[in-house]
């Protein structure tokens, strides 16, 4: 009798002790992810970018190029490119950035007349509305609101982080360098993974790697093309419509864009604040800009998405926003493009784990 206490006890002992190790592990882990996310953002960015252009390397692979050539070809290729447009479009964002930033004062008063004279005008248009709406409180209540100076520090502390991210985009030369690093030894890495796995796990191990490579790549490839061509349309259009700051609006709509659900919203919201506060506002370009804006989320949702990313990483709803809180929480707004790609890739990981263990 006492002994089934004693091992009773010891069982509840031992699933406590595993319980709390579990829980200080994962805090331990949480932790250090946020000590070292700056590097670890380097790193991810690297990976990324190495897998996006693994493809080219073998290409030329298969026509009888030695790998070592073909890497620096697509090296050179690459960081040309690279190299070429962060010079454009730096140049040009930080302008536009600066530009931004010294009219930020002009347009929260512009925004605070357009609202403080909204009465007037409604008393105008609809004076039967005069009898209903006591419009003199609601004016009192607009000019009591201080949008002026509400609204100055946020979009300052807006476009200073955005100037922020330029300058470390624009400094950030050695992630094309650590690809390279990781094309040249990707395979030498692969192999010694593969070398150190039991001999009973080794053909799950290449059906996990062959999946993840798989998903991973295309769904990164994919996403690259699908961000440049929303990119080029928003800047287009915008420019069509003599939206100022164009090029760097139209960026930021195509770049935003990659971030599932609210994305899209958060990239038309600058350029539609831009449109309201114009000297010149016609409701008309407005209107156009917001078509606009639906227009490309048609795009993307029903010809772009489905044709070139697919639904390989389709998440789910909830876990998609859980993952996307996660993410920026520890990595910022990197966590918020890099969130879904990595989730992906651990979903891919349970389920062939859990095939093997049905298997098996």
């Amino acid at each position: 009798m006492r002994e089934e206490r004693w091992s009773s006890r010891s069982e509840g002992l031992l699933q406590f002790i595993a319980v709390a190790t579990g829980i200080i592990a994962s805090a331990l882990i949480i932790g250090a992810l946020y000590i070292l996310r700056r590097i670890l953002a380097l790193f991810t960015v690297s990976f990324f970018l190495a897998y996006m252009i693994s493809p080219m390397v073998n290409l030329l692979e298969r026509h009888n190029v030695h790998r070592g050539v073909a890497i620096f070809i697509v090296s050179v290729l690459i960081l040309g490119i690279i190299g070429s447009a962060t010079f454009m479009v730096v140049n040009r964002t930080t302008a536009q950035v600066r530009n931004l930033t010294a009219s930020i004062p002009d347009i929260t008063k512009k925004l605070d007349a357009k609202l403080s004279g909204l009465s007037d005008r409604l008393m105008e248009r609809f004076p039967q509305l005069a009898d209903r709406i006591d419009f003199n409180t609601v004016s009192e209540f607009i000019s009591k609101l201080k949008l002026t100076e509400r609204i100055t520090p946020i979009l300052q502390a807006a476009v200073s982080s955005m100037s922020s991210f330029i300058s470390i985009l624009s400094m950030a030369v050695i992630v094309p360098f650590l690809s390279l690093f990781m094309l040249i030894s990707g395979r030498g890495f692969k192999k010694r993974l593969i070398d150190m796995v039991p001999n009973r796990y080794f053909e799950t191990t290449l059906v996990l790697i062959h999946e993840i490579d798989k998903q991973l790549g295309s769904y990164l490839r994919g996403r690259a093309i699908e961000t440049v061509v929303l990119s080029a349309i928003a800047v287009l259009g915008l420019a069509l419509l003599r939206v100022r700051f164009y090029g760097l609006l139209g960026v930021i709509a195509g770049v935003m864009n990659l971030i599932p659900y609210v994305g899209p919203v958060l990239g038309a919201i600058p350029a539609c604040i831009m449109i309201l506060v114009d000297p010149n506002f016609k409701p008309i370009i407005l209107i156009l800009a917001i078509i606009l804006f639906f227009v490309l989320q048609f795009i993307d949702n029903w010809i772009l998405f489905p044709l070139i990313v697919g639904k390989s990483m389709d998440l789910g709803p909830i876990t998609t926003v859980f993952v996307l809180l996660v993410s920026a929480k520890i990595f910022g707004f990197l966590g918020l493009i890099i969130a879904i790609p990595a989730a992906a890739t651990l979903k891919v990981t349970l389920e062939v784990l859990r095939a093997e263990l049905r298997g098996g």
